[in-house]
């Protein structure tokens, strides 16, 4: 209220016409109220134009799409982007690591062939791995590591969110199972590998 009163008083100052206090006042009131109204619409106009720019900038990025239609070509293309951001961290090492529960092994053994959530993480310890993967205790205590030689790889893809099952998004470092540790290791799903012995390691406690 005061700067608005301050703003009449301005107009009154300027006022050359030569009225009456009470009519000054009126008059220079009316003008105020007409340039609050000038600067809500040019507010209101500049919104809308802002609008449409963004709306142009997002056509001509993605092309002519729906809501819908964008986030799923945005999801995908994130994907993309972080299928390479993991394959960069492959290359630069010479082995990737399976970790494995004592049943985990046994399939392995069984079945000879290795897949699934793997990571570009060294550790030696069973409690390190199971709070940087995120391993809840009913899927099984980490007890092995599998150094599999990247030379050896047949492909991988990037994980979605809580053990893969979310319909968008993507989890390239463990963060879904935060009560199963602090999490931040790289992951991803490793496709089927050839299975072998030699490159199995025992985890200690």
């Amino acid at each position: 209220m005061q700067q608005r009163n301050a703003r009449i008083d301005n107009v009154i100052n300027i006022a050359t016409l030569p009225l009456m206090a009470g009519t000054t006042f009126a008059k220079a009131e009316a003008a105020v109220a007409k340039a609050d109204a000038a600067l809500s619409a040019n507010a209101r106009d500049a919104l809308v134009n802002e609008a449409r720019a963004r709306s142009t900038y997002l056509s001509s990025k993605y092309g002519e799409m729906t809501s819908a239609q964008r986030l799923a070509r945005i999801d995908e293309l994130a994907g993309s982007n972080y299928q390479r951001l993991i394959g960069k961290a492959i290359d630069n090492q010479q082995y990737v690591y399976r970790y494995l529960s004592e049943k985990g092994l046994s399939d392995s053994v069984q079945y000879g062939t290795l897949r699934g959530y793997t990571t570009t993480e060294y550790s030696t310890s069973s409690a390190e791995v199971a709070h940087g993967a995120q391993i809840l205790p009913e899927w099984g205590v980490p007890a092995y590591r599998v150094q599999v030689p990247v030379s050896d790889l047949n492909g991988f893809s990037v994980a979605r969110p809580m053990g893969n099952k979310a319909s968008i998004g993507w989890e390239p470092y463990t963060n879904s199972y935060p009560e199963a540790g602090p999490g931040g290791w790289t992951q991803f799903l490793l496709n089927e590998v050839p299975f072998d012995l030699k490159n199995v390691f025992k985890l200690n406690p």
